[in-house]
């Protein structure tokens, strides 16, 4: 869905890129918070780029490089018009480019929709020395009984379904 074109048509063709600037201040938040010192940032499942795009407005220091990875060519076409000097995007996967680490890493809604989704952030644990995640949290009484769950799939691809719970839980297991 996310190469042959089903998701962009799904997302109205947008990619959801007007969630962009909410996440980008969500992101920039946790690294102010937390005092997050670094000289690239590598967003994994960058979708349309807004949230990279942002974050380089936000920040506005010229010494950080910012690049998306996304396996989409829609998304990446999507992702060219926001594109700059500081903040590039590529299509195709993260772990199989030649960078071979970052300082931040993002995966922004990303790992719900990833098969194996325990390897990939084993992978992200390796490839940064810090990392940001959001990761929706579908389940719920009224998911399950109203079949949101599906919904979810059927729309968003999501395969992966976690509680506030269990997305802290999956992370400490593979240490991201």
């Amino acid at each position: 869905m996310y190469v042959d074109g089903t998701f962009l048509e799904q997302s109205g063709g947008k990619w959801f890129a007007e969630h962009g600037p909410w996440k980008a201040r969500q992101v920039v938040n946790c690294i102010r918070k937390n005092q997050l010192q670094f000289d690239s940032v590598v967003d994994i499942g960058c979708g349309a780029g807004t949230v990279l795009s942002e974050m380089c407005k936000i920040l506005g220091s010229k010494d950080i490089q910012y690049s998306g990875y996304d396996i989409s060519p829609q998304a990446i076409r999507l992702s060219k018009q926001v594109e700059s000097d500081q903040v590039k995007f590529f299509c195709g996967d993260f772990f199989k480019s030649d960078v071979e680490y970052c300082d931040l890493l993002l995966a922004l809604d990303t790992f719900e929709h990833v098969p194996d989704y325990l390897d990939f952030l084993a992978k992200c644990q390796a490839a940064a020395r810090y990392k940001i995640y959001i990761i929706p949290l579908d389940i719920s009484i009224q998911s399950m009984i109203l079949g949101g769950l599906i919904k979810m799939r059927k729309r968003h691809g999501h395969l992966h379904y976690f509680t506030a719970e269990a997305a802290l839980e999956t992370l400490q297991y593979t240490r991201s």
